[in-house]
């Protein structure tokens, strides 16, 4: 290895990429850099302005690989209650871990996670969570997965799954987050991981009381407990409430009923008021007529009466006359 490009620092060693693409750890007793480049032969460490030209021809062969292999692309968040943050390159390998808490601590201190793709490093970090106890096989679990690539979710989901099938334990529900960069940014000002962020944000949206700090501590499987539970509150609350609606709503149908047959019966009543008023009327006019009629045919009987008396006393004067004048003839 005369030629090789420093790709990682790592305390008091470095991971060297050599011509024939091949990584080695070294010892950095010359305090290099990332980018840096390193003759072994020689013992000396070479400064990419110095050795400008030299850089360009590694760049043309493996040197571009060592570079891309070393810029950070996407970025991975484990969250149980251990939080682990995960750097990955373009080829999806790990280029750096760290714990973002205590509980992160433990179960990844002891890993040798480094350049392994993101199925297997994760798959290690959940087995660690398993042994520290931090995952229970008689307890409901939760595991919290956050990044800004899909596909790198879909990958630790599968590591998820493959540490959980080796550990023969089934009960533990995995959350996914795609979270852009900006909120990583935010949830590393906070000291707080993003995946976290996000969780807290939906109690918060059921629990508005609910406060980062008061949560920034807790487990992935109690804040989704919690979740759970002001849901099924507020559930039960609309219910509750939808069950008043609707008795109200009920009762002012009820009113609205009796109201209309109410004035149905109004209407009715007058308009049986009205037929008998008209009725009365009507039997009135007939009884005015008959009334009419029979005063009519009294009076019509009184003339008749009259002038048949009219005319017996004329046919019983002209009979007297007719008397006396035979009486006289008679006479004489």
């Amino acid at each position: 290895m005369k030629k090789a490009l420093v790709v990682e620092i790592n305390d008091n060693n470095m991971i060297v990429l050599d011509n024939k693409g091949r990584f080695k750890k070294i010892k950095n007793k010359l305090n290099l850099k990332v980018g840096d480049e390193y003759e072994r032969n020689e013992g000396l460490a070479m400064k990419k302005g110095i050795v400008f030209a030299m850089t360009c021809v590694l760049l043309a062969g493996v040197g571009g690989y060592g570079y891309s292999y070393a810029a950070p692309k996407d970025y991975l968040t484990l969250d149980i209650n251990p939080s682990v943050k995960l750097t990955t390159n373009r080829y999806d390998k790990v280029i750096k871990a760290e714990a973002l808490n205590s509980d992160g601590e433990t179960i990844s201190k002891e890993l040798k996670i480094k350049n392994k793709n993101v199925k297997e490093a994760i798959k290690l970090l959940v087995e660690s969570a398993v042994d520290n106890g931090y995952i229970a096989k008689d307890d409901e679990n939760a595991v919290m997965l956050a990044s800004t690539s899909d596909e790198i979710l879909d990958e630790a989901e599968n590591g998820v799954d493959e540490g959980l099938k080796e550990e023969e334990i089934e009960n533990t529900e995995i959350i996914k987050e795609n979270i852009n960069k900006e909120r990583f940014d935010e949830a590393e000002r906070l000291g707080i991981s993003p995946g976290k962020v996000n969780l807290i944000q939906k109690l918060q949206a059921v629990l508005p009381e609910a406060n980062l700090d008061d949560y920034a501590n807790s487990s992935v499987k109690d804040i989704m407990k919690k979740i759970k539970e002001q849901r099924v509150e507020a559930k039960e609350e609309s219910k509750i409430e939808n069950s008043k609606t609707e008795t109200e709503e009920n009762q002012n149908l009820e009113e609205t009923k009796e109201s209309i047959n109410s004035n149905d019966k109004g209407n009715t009543n007058k308009e049986n008021q009205k037929n008998n008023e008209n009725s009365s009327n009507k039997d009135n006019n007939v009884n005015l007529e008959k009334n009419e009629e029979k005063t009519n045919n009294a009076a019509n009987k009184d003339n008749i009466k009259e002038n048949n008396e009219k005319t017996n006393n004329s046919n019983k004067s002209e009979v007297n006359k007719t008397e006396n004048k035979n009486s006289s003839k008679n006479n004489n």
